[in-house]
Parts: C-alpha cells; sequence; structure tokens
C-alpha cells in the first residue's frame, strides 16, 4: 500500500471514529489511532496569521487569523468570523463544517475575499510546516494558503482601544475612544493614554493558561482636560483605566486583542497599531 493511500486510510478511520462518537468530543480524541492524537496535539493551541492565498501575498487588511484549540478551528476571513471541527493525521487536515460564523454586514470587497478565504478552507485536505509557516494544500497537492505563527507575547505591541466595560456589563465606544491607546514595554510596563491623561503600570501574562495581570495604573502628566465639559472624557478614562485593571484572561487573535474578566466579560477590545 502506497503512504498516500496509508494516510487516506488513517484519515478514514478517524473520521469514522468521530462520526460514531457523535462529533468532535473528547470521546472522539480518545478512541483516534495514536498517529492522529499526535497531530492533533501538535495543532491544539496554535495560532497562524494568513500571508498568501492561491500563491499571491495578501494585504495586511486581510491577513487572517487561524487558531486550532482542542477539534475546534477559530478563523476570521476579514469580516466574519468562523469555526468549526477540525480533524489531523500526519500531515492530513481535514476542516469539518457546516461552518459556523458571525452575520455582519460586509463591504463587497470584503464579502468577496471572504468567499474567497472559506472557499480555501473547504479545500484544505493537507498540511505541512515549513521554516515556521504552516502550509495547506488540497488534495492534489497544490498550495491554498500559508501561514506565519501568530507570537503569543504581547511585549512592544501597541493598540488601539475600540471599546471598554462601563462598570454596567456594557461594552461602549464612544466619540472618545478612539483617543484611547495603549504599549505593552517588554514584558513587565504598560503605558498609554487615556483620553484625558498618559497612564503607567505593570502587567504581567501566563502565555500557557492565556490570563493576564494589569495593576497599578497611574495617570501622569498634565490633564488635557478641564472644565465642565471635558468631565465626561475623564469620567471614560477612569472607567478605561478600571476595565484593565479587571482584566484576568487575554485572547490575541490575528490583530484583535480581548481582555476579559474572570467571570467572562470583555472588559476591553483593541485593535494592533502597526510599528
Amino acid at each position: 500500500m502506497s503512504a498516500a493511500n496509508s494516510r487516506h486510510r488513517l484519515l478514514a478511520t478517524v473520521l469514522a471514529t468521530v462520526l460514531l462518537s457523535g462529533g468532535f468530543s473528547e470521546t472522539a480524541m480518545i478512541n483516534m489511532p495514536a498517529k492522529a492524537q499526535s497531530a492533533m496535539t501538535k495543532l491544539a493551541g496554535t495560532s497562524w496569521l494568513l500571508q498568501s492565498l492561491d500563491g499571491q501575498a495578501v494585504a495586511r487588511s486581510e491577513r487572517a487569523p487561524l487558531k486550532f484549540a482542542g477539534s475546534v478551528f477559530y478563523s476570521k476571513d476579514g469580516c466574519n468570523g468562523i469555526s468549526g471541527g477540525y480533524l489531523a493525521t500526519g500531515t492530513g487536515l481535514a476542516l469539518k463544517g457546516p461552518f459556523g460564523g458571525t452575520l455582519m454586514a460586509c463591504s463587497p470587497a470584503e464579502a468577496a475575499f471572504g468567499k474567497r478565504y472559506t472557499d480555501m478552507l473547504r479545500l484544505v485536505a493537507s498540511h505541512e510546516i515549513i521554516d515556521g509557516a504552516l502550509v495547506l494544500r488540497n488534495a492534489a497537492g497544490k498550495e491554498l494558503g500559508r501561514f506565519s505563527q501568530q507570537p503569543t507575547s504581547l511585549a512592544g505591541t501597541r493598540w488601539r482601544v475600540t471599546g471598554y466595560n462601563d462598570g454596567r456589563q456594557a461594552v461602549v465606544s464612544t466619540l472618545n475612544t478612539h483617543r484611547m491607546h495603549l504599549r505593552f514595554v517588554g514584558d513587565t510596563k504598560i503605558e498609554g493614554y487615556g483620553g484625558c491623561n498618559n497612564f503607567v503600570g505593570s502587567y504581567s501574562i501566563n502565555q500557557t493558561l492565556k490570563t493576564i495581570s494589569i495593576k497599578r495604573l497611574t495617570a501622569v502628566g498634565g490633564s488635557e482636560c478641564s472644565g465642565a465639559q471635558e468631565a465626561e472624557r475623564l469620567t471614560e478614562q477612569s472607567l478605561l483605566l478600571k476595565a484593565l485593571q479587571q482584566s484576568w484572561r487575554y485572547d490575541r487573535t490575528g490583530e484583535h486583542l480581548n481582555l476579559r474578566h474572570w467571570r467572562g466579560a470583555t472588559q476591553c477590545n483593541l485593535t494592533q497599531l502597526g510599528d
């Protein structure tokens, strides 16, 4: 039996295991052949960013994230979120639909790219990691997409605030939000601008558990806010700093960063800024 036929036979065995166990479950993982479990384990917990589609480099706005967690994958097509099950067997890979996703109103250009990207995901039959890049191929071996590994560290990254928790379990974005930004300096220092003042503080993360601790945020320098008309901006700055310090878990997906309370409520949403 050829190596290709062996791989196809293994993939069929795994698919049958999953179907018999009722889907992508822990039971299915336990019943998988050892080689399949090993392949799943290697992808699980990894995050990637699309660099090229059909051999052509993509624009920065089209660098779709692709994350594998357990037996589920998550992605975004430039407008809508996508999720589904996946199976990895040696070099074989199947992304299983129907793909769940959000239903955002997308521009024609976003919709066109989104269709190209999701069509590509449906054709994936194998994967290979070459020089740190994840390469997805179709059944004929043609390269469909190439992804670079998503950094797990936050050190040295800059972010613009797009929404924060207002203390009433609502994530809000106001006219002042676009002024707010922050930067992770090294592995321990955080600094930024809250809409009135610069601020500094400390942070630490656990990259394995995806937890974050932000402490001692303090406004520094002169305030750009004064008078009764600026009271609202001062209040919003105070709410932002409180939301950041109540964050416990972080999720970095592509150029988006979500900070959440230990109970699960979103504390802050951010979009990465360029260098």
